[in-house]
């Protein structure tokens, strides 16, 4: 990704909400996002290796509520309350070690996946709140095997 790449991703008008990063793209636009007005959030994906690990490591980095009950339905319920809890209306949460996901069982990723997409999209157009995930240094494949087209490739 170059400089342009970034600057379109982390814009208003953007409507990809994931994308797949090596590390030196990763890297530029986490330097670029914070002058852009986003947040940053990482976790490690290597801490993420089941569905309840990945839905509490989550819960942690962006301060869900206690009563956030680790499932896909809560992460809905609180991806949709995103810019209170975490203070911005322009949020960037980057998995790391991406490639580490792959553990997970396809479904469960997809599911994840869509869920963050879904609430990001929609979220954009009814509020104005830019969330977008990035997955970082997770190209190979994890790209394949849920079967992202290039379009979220930057």
């Amino acid at each position: 990704m170059d400089e342009n790449g970034v600057l379109e991703f982390l814009g208003v008008g953007c409507l990809r909400p994931v994308v797949w990063l090596d590390e030196t793209s990763g890297r530029l636009l986490r330097e670029r996002a914070t002058n852009c007005g986003y947040i940053t959030i990482s976790v490690d994906a290597r801490r993420m290796l089941s569905k309840s690990a990945l839905l509490a490591e989550l819960a942690e980095a962006m301060r869900f509520p206690e009563w956030f009950g680790n499932n896909w339905d809560a992460l809905l319920d609180c991806l949709r309350d995103v810019s209170t809890l975490v203070g911005s209306d322009a949020v960037l949460l980057f998995i790391e070690n991406a490639g580490a996901l792959e553990a997970l069982p396809q479904e469960e990723l997809a599911t994840f996946i869509g869920v963050v997409g879904d609430i990001a999209t929609s979220y954009l157009r009814v509020r104005g709140v830019r969330l977008r995930l990035c997955l970082v240094d997770g190209l190979g494949l994890l790209k394949s095997s849920i079967g992202v087209s290039e379009q979220y490739v930057l």
